[in-house]
């Protein structure tokens, strides 16, 4: 029986694409993010709420929500399954601006790639808050 997991040959993408989120996340670059976010993107966010992609891009849009830094924390993995699904998991440390009030944020989160045509698109970002020691 083959293992369904198979990280070799596309962890160091899946770190880059994860990387380049995050940058783009910062920079409230939507091109970029419209490069990573599959079109039918959810996001669970720290209080448990969803959202689709047009309604993250939408705040980050309208400055609504502002990404000041976000500092990985290390304990990054990346798990293949059968070179078209992944998951990132991963801890950071988040500064951000939401609504005009500023807040750090300590989190763990995952995320789920699925890959198309050649691609790896990022279809669930779920970030967890974690008690600051």
């Amino acid at each position: 029986m083959t293992s369904r997991l198979q990280t070799q040959g596309h962890e160091d993408d899946l770190l880059a694409q994860d990387r380049t989120f995050f940058e783009a996340l910062i920079q409230r670059d939507k091109e970029s993010l419209d490069r990573i976010l599959a079109e039918d993107f959810t996001l669970i966010d720290i209080t448990g709420g969803q959202m689709t992609k047009e309604q993250f891009l939408g705040l980050l849009e309208e400055g609504q929500l502002k990404f000041l830094s976000i500092i990985a924390q290390g304990g990054t993995r990346v798990r293949v399954y059968r070179s078209a699904a992944a998951a990132v998991t991963g801890r950071t440390m988040i500064e951000v601006q939401y609504m005009g009030a500023e807040m750090s944020i300590e989190s763990r989160y995952t995320h789920v790639y699925a890959e198309e045509a050649g691609a790896w698109w990022l279809e669930i970002a779920q970030w967890t808050a974690i008690e600051q020691t």
